[in-house]
């Protein structure tokens, strides 16, 4: 049988995310995402609501992992929101699943702290940023009347300039929050492209986008009204990595053999491209099957194909990547059996 043609990444990406959405999740989370709407899936809870949201159970679990290790029962509500549709909710102990339709990220928010997450205080939390330490000193922050968010994880390639002080963006990626500043002012999560902030600096070597990302407008209108936001970029207690669930679903659709043709026929793996993404992605999947093996000492419930040694080879036999290329890749694999080492520390 001769083997499908492939499709250059750029565009099988999409594809993959395209499918996902639309053909895999929305049959699954149809009915709970109505309840969502509808008011029908309250979590109300004097407690500090901690969440995530993930398209990946075996994701979600290793976050659960960390934070249900690191912060008690007894203080936090803990919440994954399942926009897969197919998480088993007794692999999820003492922790509510809300399926949810898979949006973008800060519309899903938006909805989620206004429909479900009833709490005053609540942290938000991406499922590839592990909680790794007791973050309750980071509630004493919000006993401030003028701070409206603690971030645990600030973007820091950039900063906003208002009235001659420089604030680090919270972003989404850890953040707790009051709930109320964003519900009785109406700010939203969204990205808004169709503005751009006269207040962002970009640092030098950094691409320059004005508009703004998840949460960052919010961001700014906190800070043009006083409120303060506490930016803590170099705390301990929240360790990860990035980019693992968009290339993940390229394996769901199109399986290993095709992603691999992909791999190699591509035309270079340069940082910032779809190519290099998904090249390095394919890595940290497999050092994340092992990391979840050694926490729960099962497979996980997907299974990539892969191995270390073959993901190397092929860089190393690529025709179309220069000496250069090939090194910049593989000192990124290497980067990530330290952040695995180092995270396999807190088990």
């Amino acid at each position: 049988m001769l083997n499908k043609k492939t499709l250059p990444l750029w565009i099988s990406m999409p594809k993959a995310m395209n499918w996902f959405n639309y053909f895999y999740c929305i049959p699954r989370v149809t009915f709970s995402t109505f309840k969502v709407w509808g008011g029908l899936k309250e979590i109300k809870s004097k407690k500090p609501i901690v969440f995530t949201c993930s398209i990946a159970e075996d994701y979600a679990r290793v976050w659960l992992y960390f934070a249900q290790k690191n912060l008690s029962t007894k203080n936090w509500k803990f919440v994954v929101v399942d926009s897969a549709g197919d998480m088993d909710p007794r692999k999820f102990k003492n922790c509510e699943v809300v399926k949810f339709v898979n949006f973008y990220h800060g519309r899903k928010v938006d909805t989620l702290i206004r429909k479900t997450l009833l709490s005053d205080q609540v942290f938000l939390c991406d499922d590839d940023r592990f909680i790794v330490g007791n973050i309750n000193y980071a509630l004493k922050y919000l006993k401030d009347s003028s701070v409206a968010a603690v971030s645990l994880a600030p973007r820091i390639w950039w900063h906003f300039k208002i009235k001659g002080k420089k604030y680090f963006p919270m972003g989404s990626y850890g953040l707790l929050f009051k709930r109320k500043f964003f519900i009785e002012k109406n700010l939203s999560f969204k990205p808004r492209t169709d503005l751009e902030s006269k207040y962002k600096k970009v640092h030098e070597g950094h691409k320059k986008q004005m508009t703004y990302d998840t949460a960052d407008h919010a961001n700014e209108q906190l800070l043009l009204e006083g409120f303060k936001i506490k930016t803590l970029p170099k705390n301990k207690e929240l360790f990860g990595f990035d980019g693992l669930s968009a290339p993940r679903l390229l394996l769901m659709k199109y399986g290993k053999d095709y992603v691999k043709r992909s791999l190699q026929e591509a035309k270079h793996f340069k940082r910032g491209s779809i190519n290099g993404a998904a090249m390095m992605a394919m890595y940290g999947i497999v050092k994340f099957e092992k990391f979840y093996k050694k926490i729960f000492l099962e497979d996980p419930k997907f299974m990539s194909g892969f191995s270390e040694k073959e993901l190397i080879e092929l860089v190393n036999d690529h025709s179309n990547l220069s000496a250069k290329q090939k090194a910049y890749t593989k000192s990124y694999f290497k980067r990530l059996e330290s952040t695995f080492s180092s995270l396999a520390e807190f088990i």
